[in-house]
């Protein structure tokens, strides 16, 4: 089977499950064609194709969906060259209006611009961009043969659609280590920009403020850039920001901590979360519908999105016994699934 992948962009956890699509994909024997926006894909495997994927001509769109719309006929184009058997789109403003031999990766619960827009008003974002972005899902899911539901609040706002099942982001079987017996009290937060107000920094510092109340040795450690670096300075000294670090970097981080920490307003799913838990390290969040119905044990999402409960969360990741990565994250479980409902849709 041959599968076009429409866009990679690094940076996010949508552009991290681009890449371990493609790859678990060539592992199961499959082949892979992924347009790469931003060469984010590094030493891909044999049966992976990585080809650029041009940017638009120099023309201010109003919003992105509008820039990815514009070359939705040069991913035509290359379906029909390279004669795939169906596209799986993970952003979704690649998709065609007259494919439907597509399945779609869907991130956000709430497809329709005013549901959108209202909970960007909620978390404090841009609602005009929300609302778009609401429009075009749910544009992409009416057009799509199926949709691939992160979570499974997703799948609940996208059953009307058609064909949705929940198959939550993964990784590679060989990537995956036990949870460890002995751990530091260390909690490490990840973020790319760490004070972006979505992230979640002030109830994380507050948080853990309640934590060293009984952990006094806990400390904060903050990996990531900053949109204003005076930020850094007025830290509690229990936080320790560390500056970016490379993946194999974040790895390490993992493997030393106690515990790691999403405490996000909102987040499609926190890959780093997963990556985490693939250290052999739990990993406690705010109430995030990705994590609050994991199995295996070692993630622990508060109850409400209130200093005392993630302080509880912490709490209980920090004192953790043995756990189990979750089965359903892994490769070996959900490519499967994937390509049972490329067999659907492709060859309808």
């Amino acid at each position: 089977m041959r599968v076009l992948i429409p866009s990679l962009r690094g940076g996010s956890g949508i552009a991290t499950y681009t890449i371990k699509l493609a790859e678990g994909l060539a592992a199961a024997g499959h082949e892979a064609i992924v347009l790469d926006e931003d060469g984010g894909f590094e030493s891909p495997p044999a049966s992976v194709t990585v080809l650029p994927l041009q940017s638009p001509p120099q023309v201010r769109y109003p919003f992105e969906p509008a820039a990815e719309w514009a070359r939705l006929g040069t991913i035509k184009r290359l379906a029909r060259e390279h004669e795939v058997d169906g596209i799986h789109a993970t952003r979704l403003g690649f998709v065609s209006p007259r494919e439907r031999r597509t399945v779609i990766t869907v991130w956000d619960p709430i497809a329709s611009p005013v549901g959108r827009f209202r909970a960007a008003r909620e978390r404090g974002e841009d609602r005009s961009m929300e609302a778009v972005y609401g429009l075009v899902d749910g544009v992409a899911a009416a057009r799509a043969g199926a949709v691939v539901a992160v979570t499974p609040a997703v799948r609940d706002g996208y059953r009307r659609f058609g064909t949705c099942e929940y198959i939550p982001p993964f990784l590679d079987d060989a990537e995956i280590a036990p949870s460890r017996p002995s751990r530091s009290a260390d909690v490490v937060l990840v973020a790319g920009h760490l004070d972006l107000a979505r992230k979640g920094l002030d109830l994380a510092i507050e948080a853990m403020a309640l934590v060293r109340e009984t952990v006094p040795k806990a400390r904060l450690v903050l990996v990531g850039g900053w949109v204003d670096e005076s930020r850094r300075d007025s830290l509690p000294d229990f936080c320790e920001p560390v500056g970016r670090m490379t993946p194999a970097e974040v790895t390490e981080a993992f493997a030393a901590a106690g515990c790691a920490l999403i405490p996000s307003r909102w987040e499609e799913f926190g890959y780093s979360g997963l990556e985490a838990l693939a250290a052999g390290t739990p990993v406690a969040t705010s109430p995030l519908p990705g994590y609050q119905q994991l199995s295996g044990g070692g993630a622990f999402a508060a109850a409400t999105r209130t200093p005392a409960a993630l302080a509880e969360a912490i709490a209980g990741a920090l004192s953790a016994g043995a756990f189990e990565f979750p089965a359903e994250c892994r490769a070996s479980n959900a490519i499967p699934r994937i390509l049972a409902l490329y067999d659907r849709v492709f060859a309808a």
